[in-house]
């Protein structure tokens, strides 16, 4: 039987691969020294096979997963359209279409009103800094120090302990 050196060294590695994926260990199971046998191609062709048919599959269930059609998205995106209700609708009887289509208008007017918390946020920050500039260095040092004390007092507080006088 004739066999290279470097096949005598790939095809081992190669078992162990595809051992690897099947979940055990070929060169475990299998004594390497007995594997070179009257069947050795055979084992080889079966081997070879299994894994391009495992590629193959990896391939193809890879590209079918990352081309989703937009319908698909849409579709996706409109199964994650959930909320609450407002309170006493669920009492009324609602169709699955209502319900949907209250959903969809709370998820648009949530982003509308989210936008415009952070724009009530940047406006506090921006008037808290200016009123701030109005402050003589002594008095920010004061301010500082008010602000550290009541923050340890309301820490105490939420701690469960009396806020220290």
């Amino acid at each position: 039987m004739f066999i290279s050196a470097s096949a005598s060294q790939t095809l081992p590695s190669l078992l162990r691969l595809a051992g690897t994926m099947c979940g055990n260990r070929l060169d475990a199971t299998l004594k390497l020294s007995s594997f070179w046998g009257p069947n050795t191609m055979h084992r080889l062709t079966l081997t070879l096979a299994t894994l391009l048919i495992a590629f193959t599959t990896m391939a193809a269930w890879t590209q079918e997963s990352g081309n989703k059609s937009t319908t698909d998205k849409a579709a996706v995106e409109e199964e994650k359209i959930t909320g609450r209700l407002p309170n006493n609708y669920g009492k009324l009887g609602l169709s699955e279409k209502q319900r949907k289509s209250i959903y969809e208008k709370q998820s648009k007017f949530a982003t509308e009103i989210n936008a415009l918390i952070r724009q009530v946020e940047e406006l506090r920050a921006k008037r808290d800094a200016e009123v701030e500039n109005v402050l003589t260095a002594e008095q920010k040092v004061k301010l500082k120090e008010l602000l550290a004390e009541s923050a340890k007092k309301s820490a105490a507080k939420k701690a469960g302990g009396k806020a220290p006088e």
